[in-house]
């Protein structure tokens, strides 16, 4: 979970810096996004893997279909933000990123945090669900 809190950090953090037509801000931001981004899947892989690790079989019973079924949605959310990260970097790249023209921008933070909290919410259930089973 940290990973995706980090991501969404780094996203809050290139929304608050200028986008000046200066090239090293324009640099910084497409880092911010390209590290948020490696963030993202890092964190999507520790979660199949630790799925894969537990031995959770989607067939065996309704807990771990539940669980895939999460898994998979947060799959979809991680899709979603490769899309829209890339099409980030490459309106940056091309210098349609602009202070006047930044829409792009703030509507891909906007995704990014909904889809942290998406993960934030689906880890706090899971894990809640957990400890009132036991």
């Amino acid at each position: 979970m940290a990973l995706v809190l980090a991501s969404s950090a780094l996203m809050f953090w290139s929304t608050r810096s200028p986008l000046a037509g200066h090239a090293m801000l324009q640099k910084g931001l497409r880092w911010r996004t390209a590290i948020a981004l490696l963030c993202v899947c890092a964190a999507f892989g520790l979660a199949l893997a630790g799925q894969i690790e537990a031995g959770l079989s989607p067939r065996a019973d309704g807990w771990n279909a539940s669980v895939a079924m999460l898994l998979a949605y947060q799959g979809f959310h991680l899709l979603v933000l490769l899309v829209v990260g890339g099409y980030l970097l490459a309106r940056s790249w091309s210098g349609h990123l602009r202070p006047r023209a930044r829409a792009t921008l703030d509507n891909v933070a906007v995704l990014w945090h909904t889809a942290v909290l998406q993960v934030v919410v689906t880890e706090f259930t899971l894990r809640a669900v957990l400890v009132w089973m036991n």
